[in-house]
């Protein structure tokens, strides 16, 4: 639940699924500004793609084209409205370890382009414990 936000619907229907939406990005890290999307991960699988479908969501990114998350398989973003993207992970809860593990990093000192590094760095140390 968010409380004190208004929230769209599509992000309503997200929460009340059957499945599990992990909040990512801006929100989460705490970097969040007027211009800022949502962005959520969650368990990749034939029945969560489908329900994304169902609700106005497209494909932006599948399989190798040079999307540089080593977590997720797909991207599928929400036509309406616009600013909802959904990554498709199959390593979830690894995931959501790295992902607390970088919770306080300073993301607003690194230039985008290198941030997936500092993803891959974080992915090392989670997994060595």
């Amino acid at each position: 639940m968010i409380i004190g936000k208004v929230v769209p619907a599509t992000i309503e229907n997200l929460m009340k699924s059957e499945f599990t939406f992990y909040l990512t990005g801006s929100r989460f890290f705490g970097n969040v500004t007027e211009k800022s999307d949502w962005d959520f991960f969650v368990k990749d699988s034939p029945e969560v793609r489908e329900f994304l479908e169902s609700i106005c969501f497209s494909y932006e990114y599948q399989g190798n084209s040079g999307y540089k998350d080593a977590f997720l398989t797909t991207v599928m973003y929400s036509r309406i409205p616009r600013g909802i993207h959904v990554q498709l992970i199959n390593e979830v809860e690894l995931k959501v370890k790295v992902q607390n593990y970088l919770k306080d990093f300073p993301w607003d000192s690194i230039p985008k382009e290198n941030r997936d590094a500092i993803w891959d760095w974080a992915r090392v140390n989670v997994v060595r414990g």
